[in-house]
């Protein structure tokens, strides 16, 4: 039967959100190598903050580790932020339900739900803790979990229907790192949250989930803080996963005081506000586990990676690109203000396409696009994208103004000087692809043609008109895979 009174208020939920035009912030960053933070607040339906881990699993740079077995029974209860640091992990948020709550006084707990740790090995390889069904109450009858394997896959599991050990698996897998929540949220992107009074109540939420391109989603809304984050019901928490983030299957973890969210930037902090102690903001609930994410930082000096895309203006109509490494497949998106062409992308060869061209950071290499809708004294920006859609990173470069050879302030007989030269092969002055001035594609080839076009930038002459949403060159078909 249809709730219809849930549906309405979802929708008037979500209507709120797209159109009061009060989303106070949005701030998106790449923390980590194949890794996006994005922070943001929302003041209507009521106030709300927002904390969104997007993982790229494709990213072979990146680990994941949930707590292992420890003590007399599951694990010995410490705070996210702790195991973080425990760790030396560079992400962790909190993740299974536990009992006893409060602790009775000896600091273990036992996790409610399928628990896996691969640095855990037991009769049960690296799980340690079994499915549990029929607990009523916010339980739904046979509890989801969430295993990454060690090569970044990850499945939402449930219990097989024949196994009476308490592991075997549905669909198979061999568990490797696992969590479980009390309720499945999203199932093949349709919303199939409870309704049961802890659902319905608006608390602080934490929840994670899988989108189309090998994309894992750790999301916390907090709560209990009036005029400030008042939180979220399961429904609307499943309906931000998926409108917002295009999950498409996630689990609802342990929320409320046990909602946590920290970072190694590098020193570890814990990033939203939780209400873990007596409901006080900023104060840490020890809780039964959590789920480590090691990463590489973005960084230019020794030890971390450039995470943004390099992107250089060689001259006025020749970009070098060069995108992240490590990723197993991205598309290369150009843009520049201004310019309201379709999205074109760069393909194999270095030219422009309709249609996204996937490949891995190692294929890309780095990459010449040398295309005539690139044109002079134009700011382009290339985004690295994910399957699906997703922007990773990006990077900007304005080319050089039409005859400026030198780069050197105006066209000048210095710019002349230069592409004579580079039609003898001297490149002192300025690079071949500096020099490579004349319309059209480049071919940095120096010839008659490209010192008239530098004798006409230098009369006052005006870059010849293109259209360079006619001038990219079109694809065909379904997008590319390169392998």
């Amino acid at each position: 039967m249809v709730n219809r009174g849930r549906i309405s208020a979802l929708f008037c939920f979500f209507v709120a959100l797209a159109t009061s035009g009060s989303r106070a912030s949005e701030t998106i960053t790449f923390p980590f190598f194949g890794i996006s933070h994005t922070d943001r607040t929302e003041a209507s339906p009521r106030p709300l903050r927002i904390h969104v881990i997007t993982i790229d699993l494709g990213n072979p740079t990146i680990r994941f580790l949930v707590t292992p077995q420890t003590g007399p029974r599951d694990t010995i209860i410490q705070t996210t932020r702790q195991f973080l640091a425990e760790q030396a992990a560079q992400l962790a948020i909190n993740a299974h339900f536990f009992t006893p709550f409060p602790d009775d006084g000896t600091g273990t707990t036992s996790l409610v739900g399928l628990a896996a740790s691969s640095a855990t090995t037991g009769p049960h390889g690296h799980a340690y803790a079994p499915f549990e069904r029929n607990l009523g109450g916010a339980f739904q009858n046979d509890l989801p979990a969430l295993d990454i394997g060690p090569d970044g896959t990850a499945t939402v599991v449930y219990q097989a229907a024949s196994d009476v050990t308490g592991y075997l698996t549905d669909p198979p897998v061999t568990l490797h790192n696992a969590v479980s929540g009390n309720e499945q949220l999203l199932r093949n992107g349709v919303g199939v949250s409870g309704t049961t009074s802890f659902d319905t109540t608006l608390n602080p939420r934490t929840a994670i989930g899988l989108a189309p391109g090998r994309r894992l989603i750790l999301l916390t809304v907090d709560g209990r803080q009036i005029g400030v984050s008042e939180g979220v019901t399961t429904a609307e928490l499943a309906d931000l996963l998926h409108a917002g983030y295009g999950v498409t299957d996630a689990i609802n973890l342990d929320g409320g005081g046990s909602t946590t969210l920290a970072m190694a930037d590098p020193a570890p902090r814990v990033v939203n506000v939780p209400v873990g102690v007596n409901n006080v903001p900023g104060s840490e609930r020890w809780v039964g586990s959590s789920l480590a994410v090691f990463a590489v930082p973005c960084s230019v000096t020794a030890g971390g990676i450039p995470c943004g895309v390099g992107v250089t203006a060689q001259g006025s109509r020749h970009l070098a690109i060069t995108p992240p490494a490590g990723l197993a497949s991205i598309a290369l998106e150009l843009s520049s203000e201004g310019q309201t062409c379709p999205p074109r992308y760069v393909d194999a060869d270095g030219r422009l396409t309709a249609l996204p061209v996937y490949q891995s950071s190692a294929q890309w290499g780095a990459v010449d696009l040398l295309d005539p809708a690139i044109v002079p004294a134009t700011t382009y920006t290339i985004d690295a994208k994910l399957p699906g859609g997703a922007a990773l990173a990006s990077g900007s470069a304005t080319t050089g103004a039409w005859g400026n050879a030198d780069g050197q302030g105006d066209v000048s007989v210095f710019d002349i000087v230069c592409v004579l030269d580079g039609s003898q092969g001297i490149f002192t002055h300025c690079s071949r692809d500096a020099a490579d001035q004349g319309v059209g594609v480049p071919d940095r080839s120096i010839d008659m043609q490209d010192i008239q076009a530098t004798l006409d930038a230098f009369s006052g002459a005006a870059y010849p008109e293109i259209d360079p949403c006619e001038a990219a060159r079109t694809g065909s078909g379904d997008a590319r895979a390169l392998h």
